[in-house]
C-alpha cells in the first residue's frame, strides 16, 4: 500500500487535496441539493477520483482490506447522496434480485454436486443427508438473522 506512495508523490498531494476538499465541504455544511446538475456530476467525478486512488493504493492488498475499504466508501456515498437515493432504487431491487437469482441455486447446486461425487452409495447417503440438513438449518438462521435486523434497523425508512 505504502509502495505505491513512494513510488508517486504526486498521489499523496492528490489525496491530501481530496481529503482537504472534503473536509472543507463538512466544515461549510455543503448541500448537494444546492450544488445543481454541475455540482453534483463534480462531486460525483471526484468520488470517482478519490476511489481509484484508493483502489489504487490497494491493488495488491488483502481482500478483507478492500472489502472494508468499499463499504466504507458506500456509506460515505449513502450519507453524501441520501436525496438522490430514490432514483437509484430500482438499479438497487433488481441488483438484489439477480444476486438472489443466481446465488441460491448456485450454493444449492454446489453442495449436491459435491456430494453427489462421493462415490461410495453408504456414504452418499448419511453425507447427502447431513448436507441438506446443514444447508436448510444454515438458511433459516440467514433468514432469521435478515428479518432482525431489517426489522432493527429499518434500511431505506426516511427515502
Amino acid at each position: 500500500m505504502f509502495r505505491a506512495l513512494k513510488k508517486n508523490p504526486r498521489l499523496i498531494k492528490i489525496i491530501i487535496g481530496l481529503l482537504l476538499g472534503t473536509f472543507c465541504a463538512i466544515i461549510y455544511k455543503v448541500n448537494v441539493d444546492e450544488l445543481g446538475e454541475y455540482g453534483i456530476a463534480f462531486v460525483f467525478l471526484i468520488s470517482f477520483v478519490f476511489v481509484l486512488l484508493v483502489l489504487q493504493l490497494v491493488k495488491k492488498g488483502a481482500l478483507p482490506t478492500k472489502i472494508i475499504i468499499g463499504m466504507v466508501l458506500g456509506i460515505a456515498a449513502g450519507i453524501v447522496f441520501r436525496d438522490q437515493a430514490a432514483s437509484l432504487k430500482p438499479i438497487g431491487t433488481i441488483f438484489i434480485r439477480l444476486i438472489s437469482l443466481i446465488v441460491v441455486p448456485l450454493v444449492f447446486v454446489s453442495l449436491f454436486l459435491g456430494t453427489a461425487s462421493m462415490g461410495d452409495l453408504r456414504k452418499l447417503g448419511r453425507i447427502g443427508g447431513k448436507t441438506l440438513l446443514y444447508y436448510m438449518t444454515t438458511t433459516v438462521i440467514a433468514i432469521l438473522i435478515g428479518l432482525v435486523l431489517v426489522n432493527v434497523v429499518q434500511p431505506g425508512k426516511g427515502v
